[in-house]
């Protein structure tokens, strides 16, 4: 089937071409021409038989004047029939219409032969419609009825005269010669134009036809070119949609890789990292162990901050950062920044610096996780990379807009060179040195979009072997409204100011997880359950009560969201506090829990002091900190020696004789089943000495013991 496309610049060039060819081949002009010619010619050659008539009639009738006007008529049509091919259409039509006209009325003056003379004034009126159109043929024929007209009145009333006898000239061969060749020129004329006319017309539609066989043809082969580009352009589409398709699924592969990497790496990290940071609560805790375990500890957290880049690049790649702009202490954020670094800049031998101007104000709003991720970025860098002189941070008020903070990081590192200073914020670019001190490559990378994406950017000022000075400049709006600032990560907790100790369940599938939240708050004076699915944790609420649930998301029996509905769709419930702790990261998107009716969300591998942030501003409740070790906790301060000793009265005697000779003898098996058979008694004072034995104070407990 072919396809004719007459639309758009086709249809226009296409209108261009046919108006081109009527105008060459069946344009008015021409068949006007060939009628004036064909007319011109017919009426020089009939004058000829039609003078030599006049020119016997005047012979017969003596001396006649009209004769040489009529013998000018037929030189002046004879010469324009001669030279028809040089003079133009109208000129041509002037002449014949005139020599028609002068030709009619000569024979009505001269002769007075009404139906002759009208003839020619006929003839003239149907030259004049085949070319003009009907008004013009119309106008042409009434001008030579008046004239005819006119003349049959001075005829009829003898004011024109004759010198010869009408009747007898007549019926002469004369006057007939002339009567039969004036019909004869209009007949001819009439058959001369129709025949052109439908000549022409002929030819025209033969060229046309013609034409449009072969523009046909034409767009039968532009027809089938533009097939082959729609083909071609429908294959291209096809590729790039499966390619698209694939790129989707490989993305979508990906980042189920990584969500699904993310939950099985971060699962066992949070075992790692609780228990060190449980085991460096220790203040028994012997120099080398705590060391190893401090070790053990940081490496941890190396290991978290590797994934965290990662993910963090293939989220930012996706499109699914949220910027989360919140109220916080600035100086306490720089406060932490410098308590990082200390140590690490202390043991290298080199200063650490850290600066805020007096106009900084106290709180801010801003994205608080992404600026301390920037910062820790940027400083941790210049951290890495020097290893004599300084690094120092410096924060202030940008000169030009104030409500733009200015963090410059700058060291005295090697520097870079020139043609690195842009690459190396590329995702995965390292310098040789970079790749040589470890890293992933994306913390410049991270770095620079976060701050993009919160309304500022990351400029750089490098030279090398002096040292490099790395800028972020971010829009802030300064806040009025104070908060609990975050427990400091280097003061211990070791109790909670509350007349009423609260409830919390733990409510996740891994053992491992819920021991650790579980040693992790119990010394502090909670009182905890655990459940190890979802519709265990439910059967509890209603029967325990908790005032806090830490809810795991992903379960077997019953995931967490659904937990979330169930509590908050229960009138007696909806208002029972809840955190979400997750190792899943992609797939979870923190808005959406919380807009499940969570109060807080954490993510596994999670920082002792970022719970007990997170419990503090549920409850509203206050920490008792120990002021005088930075790396030990006590015994909480809610059951002290006396109490305790109390506790240890109320029980039989010979219980206490059990475990007393447990602690002596140092079997460890016997003072757990000691501690079992307390907790049957009194399940407090049971997990209170669990605490001690846990530090190994035995001797502590003996001392309590034989005060009794």
């Amino acid at each position: 089937m072919s396809i004719y496309v007459l639309t758009g610049r086709s249809g226009k060039n296409e209108s261009i071409l046919l108006r081109k060819f009527f105008r060459e081949n069946v344009s008015m002009e021409s068949i006007r021409e060939n009628i004036t010619d064909n007319s011109l010619t017919a009426l020089a050659l009939f004058s000829i038989p039609l003078f030599l008539s006049i020119l016997y009639h005047g012979f017969q009738i003596g001396r006649d004047n009209t004769l040489w006007l009529y013998l000018c008529v037929v030189i002046i049509s004879a010469s324009a029939a001669a030279l028809r091919k040089h003079l133009s259409v109208m000129l041509k039509l002037g002449v014949l219409i005139i020599c028609l006209f002068l030709m009619g009325s000569l024979v009505l003056k001269s002769w007075g032969r009404i139906g002759t003379g009208f003839t020619f004034f006929l003839t003239a009126g149907i030259i004049i419609t085949l070319i003009y159109g009907k008004r013009s043929g119309i106008a042409v024929i009434t001008t030579g009825l008046i004239i005819t007209v006119i003349f049959g009145i001075l005829i009829q009333y003898k004011i024109i005269l004759y010198n010869f006898d009408m009747i007898t000239y007549s019926l002469s061969p004369s006057s007939w010669i002339f009567a039969v060749m004036a019909v004869f020129m209009m007949f001819f004329t009439i058959i001369s134009g129709i025949e052109k006319f439908y000549a022409n017309l002929v030819s025209a539609v033969d060229n046309l036809e013609q034409k449009v066989r072969e523009r046909t043809i034409e767009l039968d082969g532009v027809n089938k070119n533009l097939q082959k580009e729609i083909d071609i352009r429908k294959k291209i589409e096809d590729e790039l949609l499966a390619a698209k398709l694939e790129a989707e699924h490989a993305s979508s592969a990906k980042g189920t890789f990584l969500a699904s990497m993310s939950h099985e790496i971060r699962t066992p990290l949070n075992a790692i990292l609780g228990y060190s940071q449980i085991l460096l609560r220790q203040k028994t805790l012997a120099p080398e162990s705590r060391r190893e375990i401090e070790i053990i500890n940081s490496s941890g957290e190396h290991l978290l901050d590797l994934i965290n880049e990662i993910l963090d690049m293939s989220k930012i790649e996706a499109g699914k950062i949220e910027i989360i702009n919140e109220t916080f202490n600035l100086n306490m954020v720089m406060k932490q920044i410098e308590n990082l670094f200390s140590a690490k800049t202390e043991k290298k031998g080199i200063d650490f610096i850290v600066e805020t101007d007096d106009d900084i104000p106290d709180y801010i709003i801003t994205d608080k996780s992404k600026l301390k991720q920037i910062l820790i970025n940027l400083t941790g860098n210049a951290v890495k990379f020097t290893d004599k002189g300084s690094v120092k941070v410096k924060v202030s008020i940008s000169s030009d807009n104030p409500e733009i903070l200015i963090f410059t990081v700058t060291d005295t590192g090697k520097g870079i060179e020139k043609e690195h200073l842009e690459s190396i914020f590329a995702p995965f670019e390292q310098t040789i040195e970079g790749r040589d001190r470890g890293g992933t490559g994306l913390g410049l990378s991270i770095s620079r979009k976060y701050a993009n994406l919160m309304g500022g950017d990351i400029s750089l000022i490098s030279k090398p072997g002096i040292g490099s000075s790395f800028t972020l400049s971010t829009p802030f709006k300064k806040s009025d409204v104070e908060i609990i600032d975050e427990i400091d990560s280097d003061r211990k907790d070791i109790g909670i100011q509350s007349r009423i100790t609260p409830r919390i369940l733990i409510v996740d599938d891994r053992e491992v997880n819920r021991d650790i939240l579980v040693r992790m708050l119990e010394p502090l004076g909670f009182e905890v359950n655990e459940a190890s699915g979802g519709i265990e944790a439910l059967t509890i609420i209603k029967s325990w009560k908790p005032d806090l649930v830490l809810l795991d998301l992903i379960m077997p029996d019953l995931d967490g969201r659904e937990v979330i509905k169930v509590i908050k769709a229960d009138p007696l419930l909806k208002n029972l506090k809840i955190i979400v702790i997750t190792a899943s990261v992609l797939d979870i998107a923190r808005e959406e829990i919380l807009n499940l009716g969570a109060d807080a969300f954490i993510r596994k591998p999670f920082r002792g002091t970022v719970v007990l942030n997170e419990i503090r501003d549920t409850f509203g409740l206050e920490y008792i900190y120990d002021e005088t070790s930075q790396n030990k906790i006590q015994t909480p301060l809610f059951v002290t020696g006396p109490e305790l000793k109390k506790m240890l009265q109320l029980i039989p005697s010979e219980v206490r004789e059990y475990l007393k000779n447990s602690l002596i003898t140092g079997d460890l098996e016997e003072v757990n089943n000691s501690i079992k058979e307390i907790s049957g008694i009194d399940p407090k004072l049971a997990k209170q000495i669990g605490f001690i034995i846990d530090d190994f104070e035995f001797n502590s407990m003996i001392e309590i013991l034989n005060s009794i």
